[in-house]
């Protein structure tokens, strides 16, 4: 039986709260705004002042592939003094968690206090790649997610997208992302932008992110977990026949980006969903 993702070892693990995760993401982020350049310069930072779609958003993101994400924030974007967007990137096979971490993440950064007012207030947006890429190609929605959604983003804009599939099936609505009014006086805000789905993290898209979170799950719990879940929502077959075909099927054409990319080598933290724990604390590695 082939998964999306082998099995992965990774070091020791310690127990950490939603609240301690989303205060690394903040701090992450809000350093790189306090800092301007970020390590890189402003012409180093994808998005600043704004990140063009197209051929030349292509451009910009390969202009500066070649510095390190971890220090130079590239998903760090200037759009004004007051208003900071960044990219938050969640990953991981399906059944995995990460969906449900996700939603739990944006909430505790939305409820991150600042410890000063010159500290950046967070405030957070959740897209998920299952909605860009809904009808598509499971391979090839990254150009929809980048021209649709991050790149209005950095580019200061709030975000109403209508991805092809959407348009093409007649599924009304659209995808969502406002940013947050201004705080207090001399306090900027930093807009987060949190994408979760399986290859959120693929190079297209990682070199737009400030932070990277890899969520790792024994394969077989994970492929029990989406099963039971399809058939509980009745998608993707219905049957136990139909939707246990359909995930392998997925996994199958999936498996080689993940193969090729290892996104959970770019992670900046590894979250460990095999078990759940109890306390709602999580097994985390900070890499």
């Amino acid at each position: 039986m082939a998964f999306s993702v082998p099995a992965l070892t990774f070091g020791p693990s310690q127990p950490h709260s939603i609240a301690e995760i989303a205060g690394w993401v903040v701090d992450r982020v809000g350093a790189a705004a306090r800092a301007g350049s970020g390590g890189g310069g402003e012409a180093a930072r994808v998005g600043s002042p704004a990140i063009e779609t197209g051929p030349a958003r292509i451009g910009a993101a390969a202009a500066c592939g070649g510095a390190d994400r971890r220090g130079a924030a590239r998903g760090e974007a200037t759009v004004g003094k007051s208003d900071r967007r960044a990219i938050v990137l969640v990953d991981g096979p399906g059944g995995s968690g990460k969906s449900t971490f996700a939603r739990r993440l944006v909430g505790a950064i939305n409820a991150h206090e600042p410890t000063s007012v010159p500290a950046p207030r967070p405030h957070a947006n959740l897209v998920a790649v299952d909605d860009v890429s809904w009808w598509l190609h499971p391979l090839n929605w990254a150009d929809a997610m980048l021209d649709g959604v991050v790149g209005p983003w950095l580019a200061g804009q709030n975000v109403d997208y209508r991805p092809p599939g959407w348009v093409e099936k007649g599924r009304p609505g659209s995808i969502k992302a406002t940013a947050a009014a201004l705080g207090e006086p001399g306090q900027p805000v930093v807009n987060i932008l949190v994408i979760e789905g399986m290859a959120a993290a693929r190079s297209d898209l990682a070199s737009m992110a400030s932070y990277i979170i890899w969520i790792n799950t024994d394969p077989q719990v994970a492929r029990d977990r989406l099963i039971a879940r399809d058939l509980e929502l009745g998608e993707n077959g219905g049957t136990l026949d139909g939707v246990t075909q359909f995930t392998e099927a997925y996994d199958a054409t999936i498996a080689p980006l993940y193969a090729r990319e290892r996104p959970w080598e770019r992670a900046d933290l590894v979250v460990n969903l095999t078990t759940v724990r109890p306390d709602g604390l999580f097994e985390v590695v900070r890499q």
